[in-house]
């Protein structure tokens, strides 16, 4: 995956197809542009370095302060930066 910000990262495909749309003309599985999939998430902003361990022992992310650590409601955690989190999440309004 390639970020707004030029950030890449590993997807696997299950999960990519799972919560990722292609945008016309792109087909699923083709390259192209592609949105996430509206879901809730919540996420806090780290105050100090911490590390944030994946689920099932897939290894650790490293989070700086200022960065915001994104929990789905599946369990997921993710390192987002400052500015990557303002310009592609949205607060709800609950």
């Amino acid at each position: 995956m390639t970020g707004v910000k030029g950030e890449r990262w590993p997807i696997r495909r299950h999960r990519f197809e799972s919560t990722y749309a292609p945008v016309a003309p792109t087909r699923m599985g083709k390259n192209g542009r592609y949105l996430k999939k509206p879901v809730e998430v919540s996420a806090r902003q780290a105050k100090a370095p911490e590390s944030i361990e994946l689920q099932a022992g897939s290894g650790t992310l490293q989070a700086r302060p200022g960065d915001w650590v994104v929990t789905a409601p599946d369990g997921h955690q993710w390192v987002v930066a400052n500015e990557i989190f303002h310009a592609t999440y949205q607060r709800s309004e609950d």
